[in-house]
């Protein structure tokens, strides 16, 4: 199930259109007032659909409890400053996940958001005590001789995630804090029968329209959807383990149709915080075949 909402204020800088012309690792970190920035990022706890804390919870209750998330002690921002609103929700390597919950990690991106009298602050699908045993258990999900099954398949889940974007200019106009800056996106298709494996082409198209390697990107998150279309995409980008959701994917931490992308967004900025580090790339598979890629930099202060 998905829903999603584009409501349009005025006619006024079309802000998604833009992006950062500069080319190479030094000239994306050059900060010039026309830049695209992200002054807030964040998400609420996910919760297992139809079974876990969001699962009596409909779209626009969840989605109201994240927008007024000011009355838990974040001020976002204006509400009648915002000239441009797109809101979506979906319904839909597993160490990584349960570690950074047990290490708290998730804690720096999540926002506390309170609905019906509860605070909700934690996910509740990432489980615990999963072995190699227990995976190898797990029969097929689609076909009697498969390999995907409940274990290496992204799990179904409900949240919300948001990015808040404007220009440099604007930012410091008003005085919001400045987190992150996007830089630019490339969207590509492939043979639909394939459509999981389109981050192969989506990624090395951004790198190039941004003048980057493959080595001057400090963090990915690339969408897990199955584990053997993941696991194909890093032989074929030749990208190291290392870098890659580094706190787990969907796999590990579900994935929220309407939700997954800005979720990366928010996870990849706070992850290159905790390290120092500089640039994020994000990308993911679309149904049909499409796939999509972005380059985002960190500016959050240390």
């Amino acid at each position: 199930m998905f829903t999603s909402l584009v409501v349009r204020r005025s006619a006024q800088t079309p802000y998604r259109g833009l992006a950062t012309q500069a080319k190479g690792r030094s000239g994306l970190l050059v900060k010039r007032p026309e830049d695209v920035v992200v002054t807030f990022a964040k998400r609420t706890a996910m919760g297992r659909a139809r079974k876990g804390q969001l699962k009596d919870i409909p779209v626009d209750e969840l989605l109201h409890g994240l927008c007024k998330v000011d009355t838990l002690g974040w001020q976002i921002l204006n509400p009648a400053l915002l000239e441009d609103i797109c809101v979506a929700h979906g319904l839909d390597f597993r160490d990584g996940g349960t570690g950074a919950v047990k290490a708290g990690i998730f804690s720096e991106e999540i926002i506390p958001v309170e609905i019906r009298g509860t605070v909700i602050s934690v996910d509740d699908t990432v489980r615990q005590g999963v072995t190699l045993e227990s995976l190898a258990a797990l029969k097929p999900a689609f076909m009697e001789n498969g390999a995907s099954t409940a274990g290496n398949s992204s799990g179904v889940g409900d949240g919300a995630a948001l990015c808040i974007l404007t220009t440099r200019a604007r930012a410091e106009k008003e005085g919001w804090e400045v987190v992150g800056k996007y830089v630019s996106s490339a969207f590509v298709g492939v043979e639909p029968r394939y459509m999981g494996i389109s981050p192969v082409a989506a990624i090395p198209k951004v790198l190039a329209k941004t003048g980057l390697q493959k080595e001057d990107v400090d963090v990915w998150e690339i969408n897990e959807a199955f584990a053997s279309q993941f696991a194909y995409c890093v032989e074929q980008l030749q990208v190291p383990i290392e870098k890659i959701n580094p706190n787990g994917g969907s796999i590990a931490l579900t994935h929220p149709l309407g939700m997954t992308g800005t979720r990366q967004v928010v996870t990849g900025l706070a992850e290159l915080k905790r390290r120092g580090a500089e640039i994020l790339c994000t990308s993911m598979c679309i149904g049909s075949g499409m796939g999509g890629a972005a380059i985002f930099v960190n500016e959050a202060p240390p």
